[in-house]
């Protein structure tokens, strides 16, 4: 379960010629680099970004009852089950617009020491969901999760949690916790979406005060 996780890999896909348009925009340096992180360039948002947020939540899609498919362009529209369940909303309520759309790409940097990670510092208390414009794994850039880190509140609990690779091919996405520790590699290049979820406090979800409580961090 994603709750106990921490994370989790969406059913369906981005339309392949948007996915394709924001990588080209990037390729052909169309795009201006408004902020340099300590892992990734965070570029302009640029009208593409608003065209693969609007085709992962489109009009209407609070009142999709199963992930259906379209015959004719072979794509599928997202199962919303899991971000609803990571951001503590019933399934049948409607989920908000993300609150920040961002529009990156992984430089190429030092790797991590083999027994550190990583934690957000902006947006915590959210969910990210991160859409892959490029291939995105360990190779170019893409985080490691450490499975179940955002149960724990101690960095040395967080430190013995297993890191799960999870790499995804161009128009998937996946439901992340903001509290999630991870580890970064050395690779860059890859490139993604992120849309993120602002939640007013994660301790108002009853899962993970139990979750919490149970690990003994409440």
């Amino acid at each position: 379960m994603a709750e106990a996780t921490g994370f989790a890999i969406l059913d369906g896909t981005i339309e392949p010629h948007l996915i394709q348009q924001a990588a080209n925009d990037i390729d052909t340096g169309r795009i201006k680099i408004i902020r340099l992180l300590r892992k990734h360039h965070q570029f302009e948002n640029r009208p593409i970004c608003s065209s693969i947020r609007d085709d992962f939540m489109p009009v209407g899609f609070n009142s999709y009852p199963r992930l259906e498919v379209d015959a004719d362009t072979a794509y599928q529209n997202f199962d919303y089950r899991i971000l609803k369940d990571l951001l503590g909303y019933y399934q049948e309520q409607e989920l908000p617009q993300p609150d920040v759309t961002r529009f990156g790409q992984f430089l190429w940097t030092p790797g991590q020491p083999p027994n550190s990670f990583m934690v957000l510092n902006d947006y915590a208390e959210s969910v990210y969901i991160t859409i892959a414009i490029t291939p995105l794994s360990p190779a170019n850039g893409w985080y490691i999760f450490l499975k179940g880190s955002h149960l724990h509140g101690c960095p040395s609990a967080r430190a013995r949690c297993g890191p799960v690779p999870t790499d995804l091919e161009p128009g998937q996405a996946i439901a992340w916790h903001g509290n999630l520790a991870f580890k970064c590699t050395a690779g860059g290049d890859g490139s993604f979406i992120n849309l993120v979820f602002r939640v007013p406090s994660f301790q108002d979800i009853p899962w993970y005060r139990a979750l919490m409580a149970k690990n003994g961090d409440l």
